[in-house]
C-alpha cells in the first residue's frame, strides 16, 4: 500500500514538473497578452508622430540650407562678375586715357608741300620739307622718295628705288628737309613747257617713317605733281589724289 502511494506521488511530481517546464518554454499567446491601455497607445502614436515630425523638420532644414547656399553662391558669383567688370572698365578707362594722352603729346610729321630749287650755277633739286607739328620729338625720322613722269590724266604709279634719307630726330614745332634731284627728266623751264604740251606731269612722292617718344611707329605719305613752270624759276605743285595716308 505504501509502495503504491509512493509511486503515485512520484508520478504526480514528475507530471507537475513537466507541466511547469513546458509552460516556461512555450511562447505566450498574443491573444492572451494583457491589452494595451489607451494612454500607452496614445504615447506610442505621439512618439511615432514626433519621429515623423523630426524627420520632416530635418529635411526642411536641409532643403532650406541648400537654397540659402545656392543663393550665397549665386550672390558671390554676381559679386565676382561685378568686380571683374569694374576692374576691366577701370583698365579700359586707363588705357583710353593713356592713348588720348599719347595722341595729344606725340609727334606728328607732315610734308606740307614740295618746291623746286633751280638756283644759278647749281644742279636743280626738289625741296621736300618735313615738319614735326607735335609736342614731343620725332625719332628715327627716315624719308624714302620717288619720282615719275606720267600722263596728266593718269594716277602716279608709286614706286621707290634707292636708299632712304635718314634725318634722325626732329624736335617739336621744327622743320627739316630733304633734297631730291631730278632723275627722270630735265628741270629746266623748257622741259616743263614741253611736258605741258605733251599733257604729261612730273610726280614727286615719298613716305616718311618715324617713332614717337612712347615707342610707337608711324608713317606719313605724300605725293605732289608739277604741271607747269612759273615765273621766277618756280614750279606749281599740287597734291596727287593718291598716296596721302598717315597714322
Amino acid at each position: 500500500m505504501d509502495s503504491e502511494t509512493n509511486t503515485r506521488d512520484r508520478a504526480n511530481h514528475e507530471s507537475a514538473t513537466y507541466t511547469q517546464s513546458t509552460a516556461s518554454t512555450t511562447p505566450p499567446d498574443p491573444e492572451q497578452q494583457a491589452p494595451i491601455s489607451n494612454g500607452e497607445q496614445k504615447q506610442a502614436e505621439n512618439s511615432s508622430n514626433s519621429q515623423k515630425s523630426d524627420s520632416l523638420w530635418r529635411r526642411f532644414i536641409l532643403c532650406r540650407a541648400g537654397r540659402q547656399t545656392d543663393k550665397l553662391i549665386e550672390q558671390a558669383t554676381r559679386n565676382a562678375t561685378a568686380a571683374t567688370d569694374a576692374s576691366n572698365a577701370a583698365k579700359d578707362s586707363l588705357t583710353e586715357y593713356r592713348n588720348m594722352s599719347h595722341l595729344d603729346q606725340r609727334a606728328w610729321i607732315s610734308v606740307p608741300d614740295v618746291g623746286l630749287r633751280n638756283l644759278a650755277n647749281q644742279v636743280p633739286s626738289f625741296h621736300i620739307p618735313v615738319r614735326n607739328g607735335g609736342k614731343t620729338p620725332a625719332l628715327e625720322v627716315s624719308v624714302l622718295t620717288g619720282q615719275e613722269i606720267s600722263p596728266i590724266a593718269a594716277l602716279p604709279q608709286i614706286h621707290f628705288g634707292g636708299k632712304p634719307n635718314l634725318m634722325g630726330a626732329l624736335s617739336p614745332s621744327t622743320e627739316g628737309s630733304v633734297e631730291m634731284y631730278n632723275t627722270v627728266g630735265d628741270s629746266a623751264q623748257a622741259a616743263f613747257e614741253q611736258r605741258r604740251r605733251d599733257a604729261k606731269k612730273l610726280a614727286i612722292f615719298g613716305t616718311v617713317t618715324y617713332k614717337d617718344v612712347f615707342g610707337a611707329s608711324h608713317y606719313t605719305e605724300f605725293c605732289y605733281s608739277a604741271l607747269m613752270f612759273l615765273e621766277g624759276n618756280t614750279v606749281q605743285f599740287i597734291e596727287c589724289p593718291v598716296h596721302h595716308d598717315s597714322n
